[in-house]
């Protein structure tokens, strides 16, 4: 396959993920072999959108440092969406003062700079923090900005990530209908769109509404979905949710090997990704053992 496909100036991770048959390991492969040619010919513009598109994949493997390394070497460091993603780095690894300080610059610049696109996703990308700070009606109001902005351009890979960041809101404040009826929404554009990371995202949250019902049918049902396509694409986080999730359900089946076998594997996954989230996630449910 061609390397022309990563001079995209499409600055969606699916899209280059698409592109390479979503292999991430061979897109990364190929990014650095692009990046090193742009270097050797010392196209400063094209290396640095080869290391913004390398971020992006590292970002959805749940590779959260190699991102900001792969960030800091971009050049346009005033671009908007930059330090929107550098916020989500941040926001992922837990240090929430750095990440409000980023997602604040990047949602200013975008506005500033009337990038409808990049706003649409800094509006949702806010939502991500603000459900992490638990600050659960702030994510709400954010998400819905980003689906009007994503609905009215037709910005159909945001407007799917947003309304899965209000299924995530609706199933917080138990209301397990509309949890349901935006996941729903949110799956069907990963499905049609072939959107494989958002999809791992949708089924992590109908896992975890499963849970929260007892219905440990339906949670090991998208638990091993979630695995299936985070194999495939290297989506350790989202492993790392479906292992717990498993975890979890053998607990309350008093299945102790399976229990062992699942939490063993989401501490393996933790280590790697360094992801605060399901490190904290982890150590709850090793404390319960």
């Amino acid at each position: 396959m061609s390397l022309s496909i990563l001079r995209s100036d499409r600055g969606s991770l699916e899209q280059v993920i698409m592109n390479l048959a979503r292999n991430s390991c061979e897109a990364i492969r190929r990014l650095k072999r692009k990046i090193q040619l742009d270097k050797d010919r010392e196209h400063k513009k094209h290396e640095s959108k080869g290391w913004l598109n390398l971020g992006l994949i590292y970002i959805e493997t749940g590779s959260f440092r190699q991102a900001l390394e792969a960030f800091q070497l971009v050049c346009f460091m005033e671009m908007d969406s930059l330090h929107s993603l550098i916020g989500t780095c941040y926001t992922e690894l837990g240090q929430l003062e750095i990440a409000q300080r980023e997602l604040d610059r990047g949602l200013q610049l975008s506005k500033e700079q009337f990038k409808e696109r990049n706003e649409c996703a800094a509006w949702r990308q806010y939502g991500d923090f603000c459900l992490r700070k638990t600050e659960i009606y702030e994510a709400q109001a954010c998400y819905e900005k980003s689906i009007a902005i994503a609905r009215r351009k037709r910005f159909f890979d945001f407007e799917g990530h947003a309304l899965h960041g209000l299924g995530d809101h609706y199933r917080l404040i138990c209301d397990v209908g509309s949890a349901c009826q935006h996941y729903n929404q949110a799956l069907k554009i990963a499905t049609i769109a072939g959107y494989y990371h958002l999809e791992a995202k949708v089924r992590v949250g109908l896992a975890r509404l499963a849970l929260a019902e007892r219905d440990y049918e339906s949670v090991e049902r998208e638990a091993a979905k979630v695995l299936k396509i985070a194999e495939k694409c290297s989506y350790k986080v989202q492993a790392t949710e479906a292992h717990l999730l498993l975890a979890r359900v053998a607990r309350s089946l008093g299945e102790e090997a399976k229990e062992c076998q699942h939490l063993k594997a989401a501490h393996a996954l933790v280590e790697q990704t360094e992801h605060y989230w399901t490190k904290q996630e982890l150590i709850e449910l090793e404390q319960r053992t």
